[in-house]
This record gives structure tokens, sequence and C-alpha cells, in this order.
């Protein structure tokens, strides 16, 4: 949507050598509240996608706010994330 994000996704890693890593099924998609663009660099909003940073913005949306549709918010489950990928760009997550 034009926007950075990131992905915070939880993993344990319990050995190196063999190498055994559980990641958790749950995680977070943040969204920086402005849509990208290079010509602005000073505008953390655009550039940045933590949650104490763009809670201050005028565009920020809560995500648990009832009338508040779920492509609108700037955090997202990584589960929704993953469904949003797969309806809108065909992207199938395994």
């Amino acid at each position: 949507n034009g926007r950075k994000f990131d992905l915070r996704v939880y993993a344990l890693l319990t050995s190196l050598d063999p190498l055994v890593c559980y990641v958790f099924d749950e995680g977070l998609a943040r969204f920086s509240t402005h849509k990208y663009t290079m010509r602005n660099l000073r505008c953390r909003y655009v550039h940045l996608t933590n949650y104490s940073v763009n809670k201050k913005s005028k565009h920020y949306v809560e995500a648990d706010t009832p009338e508040v549709k779920e492509d609108e918010a700037f955090k997202w489950s990584l589960e929704q994330f993953f469904t949003w990928l797969q309806l809108n760009k065909g992207i199938e997550i395994a």
C-alpha cells in the first residue's frame, strides 16, 4: 500500500549444531503512517514503523477500534498480513 513495514517474527533457537529453531505462529506486521517517499528524509512517520513514533502521527489509527477496517490500521497480526498477501497479491504462504 505504498508504506514501509517491518515484520516481527518470534523464534527460539535451541541449538546451532544441529540447527534447531522454533518459529512462533503469531507475530506482527507494523506499517509507517505516511506513504513512502524519498522527498522528505526528515519525516520520521514515513521512514519508521516504530509504534511509539507512529502513534503520535495524526494519521495513526488504532487497530482495535470497532469502526476501523482491518487494512486501515497500522499494526496487524502476522496472520492478517499473510491473508492480505494471499487475497491482494496472490502470494501463497506455506
